[in-house]
């Protein structure tokens, strides 16, 4: 029989400090415009357990998500590697991705660049917000262990129906220019992946326990100098849920790396009318979901080691160092433009010749990326966690590759570095590409063929394995 249990928890900063998602938004908080929350769901079945930790976060370091299921096993017993940490990618959450080599996934790679982290200089003395950061990851390491000890506590027996059906609020953001060059916008003739699935758990009596929502499009509406923390429209989509079906709302970010939302504007009322959209859209599949079995329940995860990436080519490279060039020389030029936004120029630049002369010189090449993959599966449904930012494209592939007849991608998992972009979005480059890449294309291909062998073991496993043998999965 599968048991789940739950619990949330306010994780909204108090104090003065960054926020996370723009690289040239970096004046630090003024207030909040919404809470945003953290929300854990363990499930257990056959002397198997498993939680997922869901976060209003841009995103986790790997060291970050270590740390906390270190904690989170020490408090509940779960084995670390049957804990997933992931993200609802929130551009207006605060920013936990601690910079420099204690954190390597983004740290190094942003020293790499010549900042120590989100276009702050390395040459700048600590400031209150940075204080206030470090103190408020540490706190939160403890309070999402604490959470994943709650929801262990609070198991009771269930049953699961899973729903899947649309939503229209995203849309791919690349367009491209008459020079063939890729800018932001939005490109309706570009197919992406609108599926909304409602993983819909409740008790053997039919009472709501839980649904879990699965979609992908940036948590992108409100405009990226907003200076006030926000869930964004996700946090209006678990209202809207947990008023209508009576249960715990998590959101998987689902492959959104190249969809915005349509006809986003700049004020915090829009948050609300696309969260209002999608949450109706959910709340609607949570009353015609069908039944699904609930056993078994497996994890499984593999630590992996990347390439870096330097471009594509060295011609590649310097292509890309001739186009952020003229962004800085106008940025340069225009008496408008903030100090903010010349300087994140200025830092592209430099990483961009970086990138063109390591094709002379290999010394000056990225380094690789450590990071990891995980898979759950739950009955037959299995969710993939993908580290940091997927595109739609990809997302699709591992849907069509996966054995299962329900799949959720759930991307922002335990690391973030960046975007994983589509061979297609390569060969054309563009901001995803060319200025917040840290992985070749190659390195991403390896990702996904990792990922398909392990929603293929989960599949091919039916009887529980030793605890032991789980705990180092």
């Amino acid at each position: 029989m599968l048991r789940i249990g739950l619990a949330k928890g306010d994780i909204t900063p108090r104090a003065n400090m960054a926020i996370a998602g723009y690289g040239k938004r970096m004046q630090p908080s003024l207030g909040v415009s919404d809470p945003i929350h953290a929300t854990v769901l363990v499930a257990e079945s056959q002397g198997a357990i498993l939680a997922v930790v869901d976060c209003d976060l841009v995103g986790v370091g790997l060291a970050f998500a270590d740390e906390v299921r270190r904690l989170a096993f020490e408090r509940s017993g779960i084995p670390e590697g049957h804990i997933m940490i992931c993200c609802t990618h929130s551009h207006y959450g605060p920013n936990v991705v601690k910079p420099r080599n204690d954190d390597w996934s983004i740290g190094d790679y942003f020293k790499y660049w010549g900042t120590d982290g989100w276009g702050r200089p390395e040459d700048v003395a600590p400031s209150a917000a940075g204080v206030h950061e470090a103190a408020y990851r540490e706190c939160l390491k403890h309070q999402l262990a604490d959470l994943v000890q709650m929801a262990a506590r609070n198991l009771q027996p269930a049953r699961m129906r899973i729903g899947i059906g649309q939503s229209d609020i995203g849309v791919c953001r690349r367009v491209r220019r008459p020079d063939g060059s890729i800018t932001f916008g939005e490109n309706p003739d570009m197919p992406i992946d609108r599926t909304l699935g409602v993983c819909c758990l409740e008790t053997p009596e039919g009472n709501p326990l839980a649904a879990v929502v699965s979609f992908a499009t940036h948590p992108v509406s409100q405009d990226p100098q907003l200076r006030m923390f926000s869930a964004d429209y996700v946090g209006f989509v678990r209202q809207v849920v947990q008023q209508v079906t009576g249960a715990t709302c998590l959101f998987l970010q689902g492959a959104s790396g190249e969809i915005n939302p349509r006809n986003a504007e700049t004020s915090h009322a829009n948050a609300r009318t696309l969260g209002l959209r999608v949450g109706c859209d959910a709340a609607r599949l949570w009353q015609t979901a069908e039944p699904a079995a609930t056993a078994p329940v497996r994890a499984v995860r593999r630590r992996l080691t990347l390439p870096g990436y330097r471009g594509l080519s060295e011609a590649h490279a310097a292509r890309g160092t001739a186009e952020i060039a003229a962004e800085l020389k106008a940025a340069r030029e225009n008496p408008a433009c903030p100090e903010a936004l010349r300087n994140w120029f200025a830092l592209q630049e430099q990483k961009a010749r970086r990138f063109q002369a390591s094709w002379k010189d290999p010394r000056l090449a990225p380094p690789p990326v450590p990071t990891e993959a995980q898979a759950f599966r739950i009955g037959p449904m299995a969710w993939a966690g993908v580290p940091t930012e997927l595109f739609s494209e990809l997302g699709q592939q591992i849907k069509r590759e996966s054995p299962f007849p329900t799949t959720f991608v759930v991307t922002h998992a335990n690391d973030y570095f960046g975007y994983l972009p589509s061979p297609s979005a390569f060969d054309a480059g563009g901001y995803e590409v060319d200025q917040t890449c840290a992985v070749s294309r190659e390195g991403i291909g390896s990702l996904l063929a990792h990922l398909s062998a392990m929603l293929r073991e989960l599949h091919a496993e039916a009887e529980p394995r030793h605890e032991s043998r789980l705990s180092r999965t």
